[in-house]
């Protein structure tokens, strides 16, 4: 995980929440109206703001999702932090220790109800910029016919109170990775955080500990390992320190065309074990 930087497209996002706003606002009622977040193709929200702001997030994120570090595209999943099914203030008041939601988040009823015009900052928790991150879906295939069931991230987590790891600045310090592929918080607050997410979900730990192993390659040998006899080969060698029997099962997962595509969507790890975990210390 790593942090996600809302300020670099604040203004841009802010503005075309703001615009949205307006553009809903009838004058002579001085009524809002559909300011939701929907994704029915025909909805004001998916036609003219959605594909706008994910643009926006995935820029700030490097197309990476927020929790699980998995590469995505236009296909991701937009994430609340502060869940849509919140409309009590004391929901809302769970996530306003955070300075990015308490200074520019209010509950959807607030401009929903209003009878005029009102000043942004804040902005309705369903549409507001700096509640909002993209996820990938957290389906992933653990064999065949592909599973469609969300085992983690946005999906997974569903209304559940789960810190925003990824707004502290220094949460690269916070949780570690370890060569087991085990996600390890230093503040203990945040393992429900972790769990309620699924971070600590199997075939994760896998993909990351398979990792840690490789990540003695060259990167352009593992993106260019386009055969089983290659994969085996890389396999084989660099996971030669674990038990066998979970060194025969990765290999016999991993070495296939479709667990190797779905590895490569978190080379995010490979940096992260080479830079935490120098190779001349292994």
């Amino acid at each position: 995980m790593k942090f996600i930087d809302k300020s670099l497209n604040k203004a841009a996002g802010n503005l075309l929440v703001a615009n949205f706003l307006d553009s809903r606002r009838n004058p002579s009622t001085n009524r809002y109206s559909k300011i939701n977040y929907s994704t029915h193709p025909t909805h004001p929200f998916r036609i003219k703001l959605r594909d706008a702001l994910r643009d926006l997030f995935l820029d700030e994120q490097k197309n990476l999702c927020c929790y699980c570090m998995r590469s995505i595209d236009d296909s991701a999943t937009i994430e609340h932090i502060v869940p849509k099914s919140v409309t009590t203030q004391k929901e809302l008041n769970q996530y306003r220790h955070i300075p990015i939601i308490k200074n520019n988040v209010c509950l959807q009823s607030v401009f929903e109800k209003a009878k005029r015009k009102l000043k942004t900052p804040p902005f309705p928790l369903e549409i507001a910029y700096e509640n909002m991150v993209a996820s990938c879906d957290g389906k992933i295939i653990d064999g065949i016919p592909k599973d469609t069931t969300a085992k983690f991230c946005n999906n997974f987590r569903l209304s559940k109170f789960v810190e925003p790891l990824f707004y502290l600045r220094n949460v690269m310090n916070d949780i570690e990775y370890k060569p087991a592929g085990l996600l390890v918080p230093k503040n203990v607050s945040y393992i429900s955080s972790i769990q309620n997410v699924g971070l600590d979900y199997i075939t994760l730990k896998r993909i990351r500990q398979v990792w840690y192993h490789i990540s003695v390659e060259n990167i352009k040998d593992i993106e260019n390992a386009d055969t089983k006899k290659k994969r085996n080969v890389i396999l084989t060698i660099n996971l030669i320190s674990l038990p066998q029997a979970k060194r025969n099962q990765l290999i016999a997962d991993f070495k296939t065309t479709t667990f190797w595509n779905i590895l490569l969507q978190y080379k995010w790890f490979y940096n992260y074990f080479r830079t935490h975990y120098p190779i001349k210390k292994r």
